[in-house]
Order: structure tokens, then C-alpha cells, then sequence
């Protein structure tokens, strides 16, 4: 005997009863029981100001803007992290032989090109030893290096760098991003390097992005396009495009701006002016470089010498009248190590030194002298940028004010700067040390040196020494005895470092809490293959696997 009609109809509506509780009951649970994973899309903008200069992460004198490029398109074996401050694994996994001199290399086997090539040891020899190698290389400091370095394929994954002796610092020559050699197959060293070679207008990277155009327009703006790399060695990014505007000047966007994701190198004076402007859509990323201004004391000019005089310029440096607004000042060097120096400013003791140590007041001239002879500072600086001509003639007139000393300030153009700086014309130097790409600061004074990086021309055999063992070892203890020897030797006075900082939209996620190590502005998008704006609801680890029973098992609680 069939059904009735109307039962079948019962039945149906009690079905649909049930599976409509059922629904909700179980939409109920999903909404208690998922969490959010990001997921591919978005296209991330950035308007910015720069100079487009060359493609070719190898080029010597890169722009910060080529740097930021450089750092969407290229990788080298290793990476810096500018969130720990270490040099962690990138294309290749590495280890170092007990004594320090051997460096085995072995390439991932997911590390490839954005053209689908692997990345092979031709390639890192191609990189090292044909091009940084190479005699008319331009970086110096990095030539060297490699010059004294061996380096053996073991296999196309495999291969070796040996130094002579342990070099604490050496894993920072392997975050050298790794060139594609077919790319260059023929070419000379000069045509590598030339932003017009055609390898260097289109490269082939490594990245997490590659190059899709480059539109320049008769304003002097420049668009740049990018597209993700889905051979990128770790994962393909969530984000399908990044578009960069470039501007010539902030003054070019500043008065219509158009929304973007991201606002960079806007003037510290007009950051909050500017996102207040955007209706506060934008938070504030800071950040710190390891790079500082401050007053070199010549010490091969005999005033110079003296010690009281300076240590009574350094304790008369005013540092907070000093600054402008994006600056911060600094007591140590070594600030980026976490070495605090003494500093300290006391115009009354200072005066009191020069006292002691025979640099007498003459009330006739009303300046000071040293036995009969008038005490002259030759103070320079260079006029770019111009925070350091302001810089140096608020602290020549404080001095000449609170020391009663001759101070001759001269904010020179470039050229001239250039040719004094060389020739060491000066008793007093205002200028700025920037260690973004170099990881061993210890240059700066040590007596081999001298004439070049060592602005103070400081020669001291227990300093050069002590150098030695922390770039055998990088012990920290030794970089604090460094900075209490360079701080009692006062071969210099650090003043302060600039601050630089980007508005970013609150929708882009994924980011880093905080960079606290960033060496350049392009580490602002370490890991960018991480950022995202989409998200997708997928179930959370508590039921993941289980689904089902976690629900009666839930549905029994109720």
C-alpha cells in the first residue's frame, strides 16, 4: 500500500525541518569552532618618492628605491632578518666548519628563478667569483673579501666558501642576491652592471614578485608593476600585484593625493599633517637605521690632539637643540648593538677643562688661546643634506658662545666637501655613517683606515686589536670594552640618527609587529610573501580532522 500524499508531504516538511535546524545548528558550531587564514588577492599600492637608478641589485651606489626593487625581485643564498637582527637561511640551508673558515653551502630544492630555471651552483659562481670577483668590480670592500675566498662546486646543489681565517661577519657576503648567469651569457663585467643591458631592464630573480612594467610619465612620475612569483622558494605571495607611484618630490602628491596602501618617505613634520588629511585611515610604522651623524675631531692636527679640548667640545654639544624634527640623538656608535655611551653635556665643566689642560681665556680677544697663539677651528660639513649645514652652524655658534672658541664653520658644496674630506683639511668634521649594507662598522676606526673611512684619523694598536677579535669572534663583551675605549679616547661625539617612518593601511595584514634591526629602508618588506587582505573562515585546530564527532559531541552539551 503506498503512502498517502499527504504523508509523503509530512514527511518532506519534517525533513526540511530537520535539515534546517541541522544547518543552523552546525553554521552555529563552524562559527564557535573556525579561525581565519589568509588567502590569495589584493593588489598592494604604494606612493613614494625616489630615483629609479638600476635593476641590477649588483650596481654600485644603489638608491633606496633601487634597494626596495632589488628586495621584491632578488635573494641571495642567506637573508638578513631585520625582526631578530640575525642572518638566517634563504635559498640554501648552510654550515660552518668548527674552525670557522669553511662555509658549506647547499642550495634548497625549491630555490628557483621567476622564470621556472633552478638555481644551481653556475649561478652562485657566476654571481661571486665572474662578477664580485671581478677586478673592475666597483664595491671595494666586498671585492676584497672575495678575493681571499675559495670557492669549489661540490655539485649542481653543493659548494664551498673557504676564508683564511674565521671573519665573524662573513655570512653577510652570502645575502649578496644570487643573478640568473644565463641572463648575462657573453657579457662583460661593465654591460652586468649597466641599467641598460637588456637582462637589467627585465631581470630574472628570486623574489616573492617579478617586474611586469615600468610607465614613465611627462610629469617625471614612474609607475612600476609587479606581479608574484609562484616559483618564489618559499610560497607563492597572497598578494597578486604591487604598483608603486614615484614621485620626483613629496610636494607632487602632497596637495591631491589619491588613496593607496601605503604612503612612504612623506617629511617627519608632515606625516601626522598628511594622515589626518586621509582621515586617519593610516598607522604610523617607525623605524631606525644603523646610521648616525656626529663631530669627528681630526686627531693628527696638533689642537686636536689635546684631549681636554675634546673632551670639553663634547661635553658642550647641546644635542636636543641640535635636531630637527625625524632626528633622535644618541650617546653611542654602537647604539645599533645596544651599547649605551656615557654622553653628557656640562658647559661649566667644559670651561674648566680647557682651564686645566692650558687653553687659556685672552680678555683682551676675548677668545681663547693656546699659549700665545689664537686656538682657530676649522668646522666642516657639507651642504646636502641641509640638516647638516643647520646642524653645524647651531653648534659652531654654541660653541663660540659657551667655549669662547674661534670656531670657523664652512657648509661646503659637495665637490669642495669631497676634496677636504680627502685631503683632511678640517680640525672638526660634521657628517653622517651609514652602515646599512656593510655588517662590520668597525672600520670606522680602525688605524688601517685612517685617510678613508676613519674620519678622525684615529691610529691606536689596542683598539685595532681589539676590532680584530671581534671580527674573529663578535663577541659582545668585546664590542662594549671597544665602545668604552673609543668613548674615554673621544676620537668622535655621536649626536643622532634620523627616524623614518611610513603610513600603512590598517586593511594590509601580516606584517611584522616590529622591525627591530632594519639595516635599509627596503627591509620595511622583509616577508612581504606574508602580507595579505583577504581571509577565508576555515575550521580551527580544536575540531580540525573531526568534524562530525566534535559537533554531537558539542550538540549533546546543549
Amino acid at each position: 500500500m503506498r503512502p498517502s500524499r499527504n504523508v509523503l508531504i509530512g514527511f518532506g516538511f519534517v525533513m526540511i525541518l530537520l535539515l534546517g535546524w541541522f544547518a543552523l545548528r552546525f553554521s552555529q558550531f563552524f562559527r564557535m569552532h573556525q579561525s581565519f587564514e589568509p588567502a590569495a588577492g589584493g593588489v598592494y599600492t604604494e606612493t613614494t618618492v625616489g630615483e629609479l637608478r638600476n635593476l641590477n641589485p649588483l650596481a654600485s651606489k644603489p638608491t633606496p628605491l633601487d634597494q626596495v626593487v632589488h628586495k621584491l625581485l632578488f635573494r641571495g643564498l642567506l637573508e638578513y632578518n631585520p625582526e631578530t637582527g640575525q642572518i638566517e637561511d634563504a635559498l640554501a640551508d648552510y654550515r660552518v666548519s668548527e674552525d670557522g673558515t669553511k662555509y658549506t653551502i647547499t642550495l634548497k630544492s625549491t630555490a628557483a628563478f621567476s622564470n621556472g630555471d633552478s638555481v644551481t651552483t653556475d649561478d652562485v659562481i657566476f654571481t661571486y667569483s665572474s662578477v664580485i670577483a671581478h677586478p673592475d668590480f666597483e664595491n671595494a670592500q666586498l671585492r676584497e673579501l672575495m678575493e681571499y675566498t675559495t670557492i669549489t662546486a661540490l655539485d649542481d646543489k653543493t659548494l664551498t666558501f673557504e676564508i683564511p681565517e674565521p671573519y665573524f661577519y662573513f655570512p653577510s657576503a652570502l645575502t649578496v642576491p644570487v643573478l640568473h648567469a644565463q641572463s648575462f651569457t657573453g657579457a662583460f663585467i661593465e654591460e652586468i652592471t649597466d641599467p641598460d643591458y637588456p637582462s637589467n631592464r627585465a631581470p630574472t630573480g628570486t623574489g616573492p614578485f617579478m617586474l611586469s612594467s615600468i610607465i614613465p610619465s611627462d610629469s617625471g612620475t614612474i609607475r612600476l608593476f609587479f606581479k608574484k612569483n609562484p616559483h618564489y622558494y618559499e610560497k607563492a605571495p597572497y598578494i597578486e600585484q604591487a604598483v608603486f607611484t614615484i614621485f620626483p618630490d613629496y610636494h607632487f602628491f602632497e596637495k591631491n593625493p589619491e588613496w593607496s596602501t601605503a604612503f612612504s618617505w612623506l617629511p617627519p613634520s608632515e606625516l601626522k599633517v598628511f594622515n589626518a588629511r586621509m582621515h586617519e585611515q593610516y598607522i604610523e610604522r617607525s623605524y631606525v637605521l644603523p646610521r648616525w651623524t656626529g663631530v669627528f675631531f681630526q686627531l693628527d692636527q696638533p689642537n686636536m690632539a689635546r684631549n681636554a679640548l675634546r673632551q670639553a667640545l663634547a661635553l658642550s654639544v647641546p644635542k636636543k637643540d641640535l635636531i630637527e624634527d625625524g632626528w633622535g640623538t644618541i650617546e653611542s656608535p654602537f647604539f645599533f648593538d645596544g651599547v649605551i655611551g656615557k654622553g653628557g653635556y656640562d658647559p661649566a665643566g667644559a670651561r674648566a677643562l680647557l682651564r686645566d689642560g692650558g687653553i687659556r681665556y685672552d680678555s683682551e680677544t676675548k677668545l681663547r688661546k693656546v699659549g700665545e697663539e689664537p686656538l682657530q677651528l676649522r668646522f666642516l660639513t657639507s651642504r646636502e643634506p641641509a640638516v647638516y649645514a643647520h646642524m653645524g652652524q647651531k653648534l659652531a655658534t654654541h660653541w663660540r658662545t659657551e667655549l669662547d672658541i674661534d670656531v670657523q664653520f664652512q657648509a661646503l658644496p659637495q665637490d669642495e666637501f669631497l676634496q677636504a674630506l680627502e685631503a683632511r683639511e678640517y680640525d672638526v668634521l660634521l657628517y653622517g655613517q651609514n652602515f646599512g649594507s656593510n655588517f662590520d662598522t668597525l672600520g670606522v676606526w680602525h688605524s688601517e683606515k685612517s685617510g678613508d673611512l676613519n674620519l678622525s684619523n684615529l691610529t691606536n694598536n689596542g683598539i685595532d686589536l681589539l676590532i680584530y677579535d671581534i671580527q674573529r669572534k663578535g663577541a659582545q663583551e668585546d664590542i662594549f670594552e671597544l665602545s668604552k675605549r673609543i668613548d674615554n679616547l673621544l676620537p668622535a661625539v655621536p649626536i643622532a640618527t634620523p627616524t623614518y617612518a611610513a603610513l600603512i593601511a590598517a586593511e594590509l595584514k601580516g606584517l611584522p609587529i616590529q622591525l627591530k634591526k632594519p639595516r635599509t629602508h627596503a627591509d620595511r618588506f622583509w616577508g612581504m610573501h606574508n602580507w595579505y587582505f583577504e581571509e577565508r573562515a576555515v575550521w580551527n585546530e580544536a575540531v580540525r580532522g573531526k568534524v562530525l564527532r566534535s559537533f554531537f559531541a558539542w550538540q549533546r552539551e546543549k
